[in-house]
C-alpha cells in the first residue's frame, strides 16, 4: 500500500494555514468614541455644528458600553447642541436615553439641569423645577449649585410666583 505524499503535503499545509489565520480584531470602540469625541470637539470650537454632530453621532453610534462615562458624555453634547438649536424634543430624547442608561454620577446634574432647560423652554415650569430640584441634589459643586439656583429663581420669575422668607 502506498500512501499518496501530496495529499498528506496539502493536509498539512492546510492545517498550518488554518492555525496561522488569526482572528480579526476589532478596533478599540472607547479609543474610537474618543477620536470621534476630539475631532467633533475641535468642529464645534469652529462653530461647524453639523460637522460635529455628525462626529457625536458616529461616536454615539460605535458605542458598546451605553453606561460609560464616554458615551454619557456624548449623549450630553448631542443634548446640548439639539437644545441650543431649538430641538427641544430631540434633546429631552437624548437625555431620557442618557438617564436610562448611565449608573455614574459625573454627568448627572448636567442632565438633570440640560433636561430642566428643556422643559423651561417649553413654559411646563412644574416639570423645570422638578429636574432643576434633581440637579440640585445629585451636585457638590459650588458653581453647579449657583447655577441652578439661578435658574430655579428664573423658572419663579416666568411663573410670576413671587414670594418672600
Amino acid at each position: 500500500m502506498k500512501i499518496k505524499k501530496p495529499h498528506l503535503l496539502f493536509f498539512l499545509f492546510f492545517i498550518g494555514i488554518l492555525f496561522s489565520c488569526k482572528e480579526e480584531e476589532t478596533p478599540n470602540t472607547d479609543a474610537l468614541c474618543y477620536q470621534y469625541n476630539t475631532k467633533a470637539t475641535e468642529f464645534l470650537g469652529q462653530n461647524q455644528w453639523d460637522s460635529a454632530y455628525y462626529y457625536y453621532n458616529q461616536s454615539k453610534n460605535e458605542a458598546l458600553d451605553k453606561k460609560s462615562e464616554q458615551y454619557a458624555y456624548t449623549l450630553l453634547q448631542i443634548a446640548t447642541m439639539l437644545q441650543a438649536n431649538g430641538d427641544l424634543s430631540g434633546c429631552e430624547e437624548t437625555l431620557t436615553e442618557a438617564l436610562a442608561n448611565y449608573n455614574g454620577t459625573t454627568y448627572l446634574p448636567y442632565f438633570y439641569n440640560l433636561l430642566a432647560i428643556a422643559y423651561d423652554k417649553q413654559k411646563d415650569y412644574d416639570h423645570a423645577l422638578t429636574f432643576y430640584n434633581k440637579a440640585l441634589e445629585v451636585t457638590t459643586d459650588p458653581l453647579n449649585i449657583a447655577i441652578v439656583q439661578n435658574n430655579i429663581g428664573l423658572v419663579y420669575l416666568q411663573k410670576k410666583a413671587f414670594f418672600c422668607k
